[in-house]
């Protein structure tokens, strides 16, 4: 996570640490991780508060985080990594959208070069 997110993470567990003992893991209190359907309930009840349309989910952002980092330019295998992927192979299947999108980007800059270089 970005430096500002972690710098806001800890200084809400820095409030609250009087009422209980954080772990390594985000969302969870002590050192066992969230159930996911408890968190994909709270996804449901902060969307729901929040307005968000019903057709989006948790999953959705996951996916979206990782598109996004694909079509920036940034590595198959450090995203692979963020997700989980064992593999960085299962993360191209899954984000080749990404990759052509990243590529068409890539095609362009080079293009611009070539075009500069040539006047």
């Amino acid at each position: 996570m970005d430096q500002a997110t972690r710098e806001k993470l800890d200084a809400l567990r820095a409030e609250y640490a009087e009422y209980a003992e954080y772990g390594p893991w985000m969302l969870a209190v002590g050192d066992r991780p969230v159930n996911p359907e408890r968190i994909a309930a709270w996804w449901r009840r902060a969307r729901d508060k929040a307005g968000v349309e019903l057709r989006w989910r948790l999953h959705d952002l996951r996916h979206w985080s990782a598109t996004t980092a694909i079509a920036d330019g940034h590595d198959i295998r450090t995203v692979a990594n963020r997700l989980g992927h064992a593999n960085p192979a299962m993360t191209l299947r899954v984000y080749a959208h990404a990759v052509e999108t990243a590529d068409r980007s890539v095609a362009d800059r080079l293009g611009t070069v070539l075009d500069a270089e040539a006047d």
